[in-house]
């Protein structure tokens, strides 16, 4: 006997899983992968068109709108960013002066209509690179149940593992190993499954937390009589092998997070609620943390301790921001267009200085996001960063216990994961943005009601269609 409610619901439970791990598997550089890419996005389209269509699935509910309606605002500003203008009106915006002033030069006396986006190709393949972390997210609050949570668990810890390994494996190979996936990448480093060392180093740190929560569920069941001693050798072996893994990536970034991720988890891994004395040490070593890292950037002594540099040279982050800034103003506040910045910043760079080398990015997320996006990118940033806070809070300051661990950890993974896009772009890869809309997701998720939601779901699976 056929049965379709059952299939489907067995369906349900996976694929958040076997989504996320070919994101992870494929998403891991910014450039490249163009084919791996399509192929999340398009299942991405089907997946939020199933779950648009599937009545069954619940709405979002007000944790989740927040960042819902930010997306779908955001979305179509980048559609809109595409759409041709007259002349009469893209010649008034914002740092179009230049444009104009080339079709002069080439004899033109009629002006094109042009988009708002200076590079409309580059931001259409943007606006397609925000269909998997969408997907994510809305996959994790609509069909979540902590059956499946488990199973993404397993395997984002698992993915950890591989890369980790991986990164070893590139190392002791040599900077010619072939367990380089990606053509443009940090050769001679620990990259594993990314391009890119510091995002290497970001994406094990970030898992970390969860193999915490994996590890105290497994105690939880092992205090009850039930012990898999398998299952602890696994996310024990886990959290060893990530950690090496963030030390051989060199990057600076990862070294200076790695202590107050790790100070965080531990607290999670305790379970109660946090107290005031205990969000005035995290700021005092949140402080603490950002002078170190401050500090050893610039030491001539410590050069080669990691891959993250502040120098001022040419193609150093700090000048890198200087000229995103100077851009940045010029184009506000309609922004230049998502992915236009490596066009456009060699206009403002130092034309005697130029060479082969070039910024593909600025390094600091949030200045991208103002010169690209202009004034409402900004502010749906701040609206998304303040739900995140505000219930990063609420998980905190709550005696949730057990139920509330995974919430935790998404918001220690999210806040590593800001903090180090002040000095990098871990979100311009889709395995590490995937990764953020996962535990956004399971922040916006009403834990009770998750329950409610699963045990719903089973009762009405029963009722099946047999053939």
């Amino acid at each position: 006997m056929f049965q379709f409610g059952h299939i489907t619901r067995k369906l349900g439970d996976w694929i958040l899983p076997i989504y996320l791990v070919f994101g992870l598997l494929a998403g891991g550089s910014s450039r490249e992968g163009i084919l791996a890419n399509g192929v999340l996005q398009a299942v991405g389209a089907c997946i939020l068109i199933w779950c648009a269509l599937d009545n069954r699935l619940p709405g979002p509910d007000k944790r989740a709108r927040w960042f819902v309606w930010s997306a779908a605002l955001l979305m179509v500003f980048l559609v809109l960013q595409l759409v041709p203008l007259p002349p009469e009106v893209w010649t008034e915006l914002p740092g179009r002066d230049f444009i104009q002033e080339g079709f002069v030069q080439l004899g033109r006396d009629e002006l094109p209509w042009m988009p708002l986006s200076l590079t409309p190709q580059e931001t259409a393949e943007g606006l397609l690179r925000f269909i998997p972390p969408i997907a994510v997210f809305v996959l994790t609050y609509k069909t979540a149940s902590r059956r499946e949570e488990n199973r993404v668990l397993f395997v984002l810890i698992s993915v950890a593992i591989l890369s980790a390994v991986l990164g070893m494996v590139q190392i002791f190979d040599g900077q010619d190993s072939a367990f380089y996936f990606w053509e443009i990448t940090n050769r001679g480093h620990a990259v594993g499954l990314m391009a890119n060392a510091n995002h290497q180093s970001i994406f094990l740190v970030s898992v970390l937390p969860f193999c915490v929560v994996y590890f105290s569920r497994l105690k939880i069941h092992a205090d009850m009589g039930d012990v898999d001693a398998g299952q602890f050798l696994f996310v024990s072996l886990a959290m060893l092998l990530l950690v090496i893994g963030i030390i051989i990536a060199g990057s600076l970034a990862g070294y200076i997070l790695l202590g107050p991720v790790a100070a965080m988890s531990f607290l999670l891994y305790r379970g109660r609620k946090v107290r005031g004395l205990d969000v005035l040490a995290g700021l005092v070593g949140a402080i603490a943390v950002a002078g170190l890292g401050w500090w050893l950037s610039f030491s001539p002594v410590l050069p080669a301790l990691g891959v993250t540099s502040l120098s001022d040279t040419e193609l150093g982050r700090l000048n890198s921001w200087r000229l995103t800034m100077a851009s940045a103003s010029d184009f506000f506040p309609f922004g230049s267009g998502l992915g236009s910045f490596e066009q456009l910043i060699p206009l403002y760079e130092d034309q005697a200085a130029i060479t082969g080398r070039f910024l593909n990015h600025t390094h600091n997320d949030y200045l991208e996001v103002w010169l690209e996006l202009g004034a409402l990118g900004v502010v749906l940033m701040f609206v998304v960063l303040a739900a995140f806070l505000r219930l990063s809070f609420a998980a905190w300051m709550s005696d949730g216990g057990e139920r509330l661990r995974m919430k935790k950890a998404s918001s220690i993974t999210v806040c590593a994961i800001c903090l180090h896009s002040i000095v990098d772009y871990p979100l311009r890869t889709e395995a590490i943005a995937m990764l953020v809309a996962l535990a956004l997701g399971q922040l916006a998720t009403d834990s009770l009601k998750r329950q409610r939601r699963a045990s719903e779901r089973d009762a009405a699976s029963s009722a099946h269609i047999i053939i």
